[in-house]
């Protein structure tokens, strides 16, 4: 069956991806700190997506990459419902995004 996604629903959208991505950051700062504990990274660490943010020093360090999950999450929400915004009004003119989608039954 052919469907047509007309409509995105920007908050929930937006709120599952930004999650997803705090998420993976989440990780990505567990692993940031570890090296910072073991090695003392002589690096500056630095957040760039919407604003760059760039520390150098240790307390910096740590602040940033425990801070770096919310920060994902807030930008990346933002971004997501700015996308979703002009998504849902650009879909009233061209028809959205069309997909097929195929129903299968599997037994146990």
């Amino acid at each position: 069956m052919k469907l047509e996604v007309t409509r995105i629903e920007v908050k929930q959208t937006a709120k599952a991806l930004a999650t997803v991505a705090a998420i993976l950051s989440a990780f990505i700062s567990v692993l940031g700190l570890i090296a910072l504990a073991l090695v003392g990274i002589e690096t500056s660490i630095s957040f760039n997506y919407v604003i760059s943010i760039t520390v150098s020093g240790t307390a910096g360090k740590i602040i940033l990459l425990l801070a770096y999950p919310l920060l994902t999450f807030i930008f990346a929400y933002l971004t997501v419902a700015v996308l979703g915004l002009l998504y849902n009004y650009t879909a009233q003119y061209t028809g959205g995004i069309k997909f097929q989608s195929e129903s299968t039954h599997e037994s146990a």
